[in-house]
């Protein structure tokens, strides 16, 4: 069981969210959770161009359909 890293982009929560691309309009494929779920909102309200943001860590775009939630640490990997 891996736990969970501190976000990235606030570091005072734990990276809650993953980036899977669901659709056509996001490649990014990290293989971890780096950044919490607030933190990823506000990336992409503030990085929206044509309904998508960038990865913080890998520069890839994705949109929010690619944003998910963490429920289970168990099934990160």
């Amino acid at each position: 069981l891996q736990s969970l890293d501190s976000c990235l982009g606030c570091d005072g929560k734990r990276a809650d969210g993953i980036i899977r691309p669901t659709n056509s309009c996001g490649s990014c494929s990290c293989p971890r959770p780096l950044c919490c779920l607030e933190c990823l909102s506000r990336l992409f309200a503030t990085d929206n161009k044509d309904l998508t943001a960038k990865c913080p860590n890998c520069r890839f775009e994705f949109c929010m359909d690619d944003v998910h939630p963490i429920v289970d640490e168990k099934n990160v990997d």
